[in-house]
């Protein structure tokens, strides 16, 4: 049961509620209790953080832990925590966040959001920019990690789309999903953001919390990190003293993301290896500086994808940019998932490989499949017109067998019709020759008609009978 205290006004949280570093306790207003007691304002009761637990302690024990771990998180990237409610839980499962953390670090139109928990499996969830919140996907992820309201969640961005997940239990003072145990790159070690070396690597260690023995500490870590230890890095954060807070109990991390100078080795490291990951892109290359395949770096939308492409789908691709003098994807229609763009790219260039290999006895349908395809590449702003216009001269040669065919027929047909007229042509010629000589001895009877006529005109009467 909730705890107060008469007399002793409190204010009350709203329904979304979120802290990035530091949670005030709340309780209820006395009148506000008294009204809730009634059975005809149950409907109206809201769920608060205070609501969630058994009691006072238990709240500090989470929340202290949920906390550290966002102190021990990497400061290249913005974290926040989350304490989940019943309808984040059950229900709609719907995660509302921070505005002001989306309005500074996520991005501005609705986009595929990935969530990595503390095994490294990622879920799919649907990011909406105008209701800054997780929808389509985030109760896939609450049943799969059977999230329960009063558990603690700490979400830190480590790309542009992709939130790594700690998990605070609150049903399990103990009991931390992959959150106590991680050890980060030192703080001088600069590398680009979003990079992977600025993804938090786990190892194995007990931290001892302030305000939590170190023997209920139980660690269950992400990942095992292979690399040499480094000094864990701190992450700076913006607290305020409960005592200073006045109309507000949700503090907002303002940190903002800082951008890192790259070194050149690093960004040719980054255009040939694809250990690096995802990372963003200072400035848009132009093709005609590109000398060899170590300097052709892949961006789409500020991102560098380099590393979601095998070495031979990335040199291939670099041999067709190298044949049109630019990058295929330059005009790409903006907004696309990067996703997306490198599976038009690797399409394209599978395509591209197909046409290369492709025979006299290659098959018509597929030559127009290859084309439909890339008439939608087209369509989305990629420059493939080089190919298509090669598709079509194979379809115009893979044709000629056929034309010579259909000619072979008409030859063939016009011949027989040649036969039928030639066969009526002799036998109109025989019935011209009959009818010449019919005409020729009508002729000579005509010329002796009058002799004929006086003759038997005056010949005598015969005899009737």
């Amino acid at each position: 049961m909730n705890q107060w205290r008469p007399g002793k006004k409190e204010k009350l949280f709203r329904r979304k509620t979120w802290v990035s570093s530091t949670q005030p306790s709340t309780s209820y207003d006395q009148d506000a209790v008294h009204s809730f007691s009634q059975p005809r304002s149950v409907k109206l009761k809201r769920t608060t953080v205070d609501s969630l637990y058994h009691d006072l302690e238990a709240q500090s024990v989470v929340m202290a832990r949920a906390k550290e771990v966002q102190a021990k998180l990497s400061p290249s990237h913005p974290s926040l925590i989350k304490v989940m409610l019943p309808s984040h839980v059950t229900g709609g499962f719907w995660l509302g966040l921070p505005k002001g953390f989306c309005d500074i670090h996520l991005p501005k139109q609705d986009t595929a959001m990935v969530l990595e928990d503390e095994n490294g499996k990622l879920y799919e969830t649907k990011y909406l920019s105008d209701k800054t919140g997780l929808s389509a996907g985030w109760r896939g992820f609450s049943i799969a990690h059977k999230l329960l309201q009063g558990d603690v969640i700490v979400f830190h961005l480590v790309l542009p789309n992709k939130f790594m997940v700690y998990i605070v239990r609150s049903n399990s003072a103990a009991k931390v999903d992959g959150a106590l145990g991680l050890k980060y790159e030192a703080s001088n070690k600069q590398t680009p953001i979003y990079s992977k070396e600025n993804i938090p690597c786990v190892k194995e260690e007990q931290i001892t919390l302030e305000d939590v023995n170190a023997e209920e500490t139980n660690i269950v870590p992400v990942k095992e990190e292979t690399e040499e230890d480094h000094n864990p890095v701190s992450l700076p954060m913006d607290i305020h003293d409960e005592r200073e807070q006045t109309n507000s109990h949700v503090l907002l991390d303002t940190e903002m993301m800082p951008v890192l100078e790259e070194s050149e080795n690093e960004r040719r490291s980054c255009g040939s290896n694809s250990k690096n990951g995802i990372r963003l892109s200072d400035s848009r290359l132009a093709f005609d500086k590109v000398n060899s395949l170590d300097d052709f770096i892949i961006s789409v939308n500020g991102l560098i994808i380099d590393s979601e492409f095998s070495n031979h789908i990335r040199a291939k691709y670099y041999e067709l940019c190298c044949s049109q003098k630019s990058f295929l994807h330059d005009h790409i229609l903006e907004g696309l998932n990067y996703k997306l763009v490198s599976g038009i790219i690797s399409e394209t260039v599978n395509i591209a490989d197909a046409i290369r290999a492709s025979k006299v006895t290659t098959s018509q349908e597929h030559l127009v499949t290859w084309d439909k395809t890339l008439t939608a590449f087209e369509g989305l702003g990629m420059n493939v017109g080089f190919l298509r216009v090669r598709i079509n001269q194979l379809l115009t040669l893979s044709l000629k067998p056929e034309k010579k065919k259909e000619a072979e027929m008409m030859r063939d047909s016009k011949q027989e019709e040649l036969h039928i007229l030639l066969t009526k042509i002799m036998e109109g010629r025989t019935m011209v020759r009959q009818l010449e000589a019919k005409i020729s001895s009508l002729d000579t009877d005509i010329k002796h008609m009058d002799k004929l006529f006086k003759e038997v005109a005056s010949a005598p009467w015969c005899l009737e009978g």
